[in-house]
């Protein structure tokens, strides 16, 4: 991942605030940030003008120091403040990106020391000495992009929608209906649903029915699984997933007589899962084109077996925020396809440098995670036979105790 630049705007207030631009530039250096600072960068007989239109237009991001020294020059236009200021409002104001320029409030408030074109603009406040923690935290993050994202969001609970009145009974089952059926009912019996960029995504088995970005498509496959709830052949398993029923085990044995008898769900393996290396012949190529992210591409990751899809679902859930990472963890980079995990849009160097170690750390916790939930999950289901046990025996002895003579 490419390291961030800043360029840093000031006014020499005096030594003391010269001295404290100088230490934010060398803390956020050695965070990862290449800062530019004029006092590194200048020398005899540079031309100032230059370096300060190149400062402004070539670097990521431009950090204005606002004091009301700051302001009081800008909103003026004098001496070089000024004129980095007629840059930056040029640049701001011509439809570029306008978080490229953030405040930072070193003296005064805000309506002291903020020039008039960036009042509103969302800053970090760093008067105390030492600085704020959390808003120091806040601005490297926002310079790296590992700002906290919003989680993805879910399907809507099947059961709570509205259901075609023709489902209740029905019993007879479309193709693609069957399809989705049998597919769960060959693999692990759950069928995942849920909310992508492009639209429903529906998981069964090893195959994805969704058809991305078609309207038509996702309306049709929430029809298909409410008629699965309907006709007793699955039900909620999650607010994202469908387990199938016996019902539907059942059914599905009639579609497909190659199927076990038995009509349970393949084993996906006990133990941890481990990642065994990079699937060096699958890795991506980049485009190379010149484009944002073009030097990017996909590299995929061999898992010692297939998870379940409930570990592939934590796995990329806890990709978002991991236990332990790098300063320069990506989220939304990851997913996880059968037996594999891919991360998009890296490299290999970058796993190297940065992903290798929060891989590790998700595997292990995603790992710790599923073997808590199974274990909870068997214990609800002891405890619920448990409680079916004894209502059943309560019954028969209430009807023993009952006579009618």
């Amino acid at each position: 991942m490419r390291t961030p630049t800043a360029f840093v705007s000031y006014s020499w207030d005096s030594e003391d605030h010269n001295a404290w631009v100088r230490d934010l530039a060398a803390k956020l250096r050695n965070d990862g940030v290449y800062v530019r600072l004029d006092r590194w960068e200048l020398k005899p007989g540079d031309q100032l003008p230059s370096f300060m239109e190149t400062s402004v237009r070539e670097n990521d991001f431009v950090l204005i120091v606002c004091t009301p020294n700051y302001k009081a020059k800008s909103d003026h236009r004098e001496g070089g403040v000024g004129y980095e200021g007629d840059i930056m409002t040029g640049e701001a104001f011509s439809g570029k990106d306008p978080r490229k320029f953030i405040p930072v409030l070193r003296a005064g408030t805000w309506q002291e020391s903020s020039p008039s074109w960036l009042l509103g603009k969302y800053g970090v406040d760093l008067r105390r000495d030492p600085c704020s923690a959390d808003q120091y935290k806040d601005l490297l993050n926002t310079l790296h992009g590992t700002r906290e994202q919003a989680p993805p969001i879910g399907v809507r609970p099947l059961e709570n929608s509205a259901r075609p009145a023709h489902d209740t009974s029905q019993k007879f089952l479309s193709p693609e209906t069957a399809a989705i059926l049998l597919e769960a009912a060959t693999g692990d019996g759950l069928i995942i649903a849920f909310e992508s960029d492009e639209g429903l995504a529906v998981i069964a088995g090893d195959r994805r029915f969704d058809e991305p970005g078609n309207p038509r498509s996702d309306s049709r496959l929430r029809d298909t699984l409410r008629r699965l709830i309907a006709s007793g052949y699955a039900e909620q398993d999650s607010e994202s997933s469908l387990r199938i029923t016996k019902q539907g085990f059942a059914y599905a044995d009639s579609l497909e007589p190659r199927k076990a008898a038995s009509g349970s769900s393949p084993s996906f393996g006990s133990g941890p899962i481990k990642i065994t290396g990079i699937i060096a012949n699958e890795v991506g190529t980049p485009r190379n084109d010149g484009t944002q992210g073009s030097a990017l591409y996909a590299v995929p990751f061999q898992l010692s077996r297939r998870p379940s899809p409930e570990w592939a679902q934590s796995f990329v859930q806890t990709w978002e925020r991991p236990p332990s990472s790098a300063t320069r963890h990506r989220p939304r980079i990851a997913r996880v396809e059968g037996d594999r995990i891919i991360l998009d849009r890296t490299t290999v160097d970058e796993v190297a440098d940065v992903h290798r170690d929060t891989l590790v750390a998700v595997v292990e916790k995603v790992n710790r995670d599923i073997e808590d939930w199974e274990r909870q999950r068997r214990r609800s289901e002891e405890e619920e036979a448990e409680r079916r046990r004894q209502h059943k025996q309560s019954v028969e002895e209430a009807a023993e105790r009952i006579r009618f003579d």
